[in-house]
């Protein structure tokens, strides 16, 4: 059986030949012409070209071009039922492949939204507390006003009372 694609084609050109009733001619003349490897597997030689018309001798003729045509055919079955298989194999495989990046990019973008998510709780979260933390030093700083107006209320009665008191401790003094 042919084991590349060179040697089919030899077998192709031969049996092409063989069909036509063509016999290549002298094997040592024309190398390329010698017969292929299906005819040398099959134990088919080309014979020498018929007498003419020997019903005989035709009819075993066809019937090695028969069984040389269905070697050839059994050979191209084969080699396109191996390249089938090998395309079914790449075709699982990239398909395989496929599938897992996409579950992985899926897996990923379902990573990212639920961080982004977490980020946008939190930033929720921060503002809420920036906006307590506003209010409270507002409510800070008011108190601080307050004490300081009653601070300052207070120094002043304080002032106006030690005035008070060193008037009376002079008039006391004075009598």
């Amino acid at each position: 059986l042919p084991r590349g694609p060179a040697e089919l084609e030899l077998a192709l050109e031969e049996l092409a030949l063989l069909a036509a009733g063509e016999r290549p001619s002298d094997p040592g003349e024309h190398p390329q012409d010698r017969p292929g490897p299906l005819a040398e597997v099959a134990g088919l030689q080309p014979p020498p070209p018929p007498p003419a018309q020997d019903p005989e001798l035709l009819s075993v003729i066809r019937q090695k071009d028969l069984v040389l045509a269905a070697l050839v055919g059994k050979a191209l079955l084969e080699r396109n039922q191996d390249m089938s298989r090998q395309y079914e194999q790449m075709h699982k495989e990239l398909t395989d492949k496929l599938e897992m990046r996409t579950s992985l990019r899926g897996w990923q973008l379902e990573q990212e939204k639920r961080e982004l998510r977490r980020f946008e709780n939190q930033e929720g979260e921060w503002e809420g507390c920036e906006a307590e933390l506003e209010n409270d030093v507002k409510e800070l700083q008011d108190e601080l006003e307050r004490q300081q107006v009653h601070l300052w209320e207070v120094d002043g009665e304080q002032t106006q009372a030690v005035q008070e008191l060193s008037e009376q401790n002079q008039r006391l003094l004075a009598q």
